[in-house]
């Protein structure tokens, strides 16, 4: 079955789109309407976009007021514990440094004995 419809040639369809579409205006009235129902459109989109931001705002904040403790706690026994491995240390080697007046005491007795002939 042959289509009943004239052959046109790509480029003069193009001519007549072109030549179409130049003929087609858009009044004013509506132009103005258009425009301003894409800013109305526009707007609404940034209020939702802007609520929806504040609520993430507000539940990062949440959620960096209950890892706060957490971290600090955590800190803080990290913080203690070095301190501990500090003080132990000092003791450690103040021992050794410095004797104890028992330490000292039972050098000297030690000491006495072997000078009196006492196995120490």
């Amino acid at each position: 079955m042959k289509c009943p419809e004239k052959v046109i040639e790509l480029k003069n369809l193009e001519l007549d789109i072109k030549g179409k579409l130049g003929e087609i205006t858009i009044s004013e009235r509506f132009k103005d309407w258009a425009i301003k129902h894409l800013h109305e459109l526009r707007k609404t989109e940034v209020d939702s976009d802007t609520l929806v931001l504040k609520g993430k705002h507000k539940e990062l904040e949440d959620v960096i007021k209950n890892l706060q403790p957490l971290t600090l706690n955590k800190s803080r026994q990290a913080v203690e514990d070095e301190l501990e491995k500090v003080r132990t240390s000092k003791v450690s080697s103040n021992k050794r440094q410095n004797p104890t007046n028992c330490e000292v005491l039972s050098l000297e007795l030690r000491d006495q004995g072997s000078n009196l002939g006492h196995p120490p």
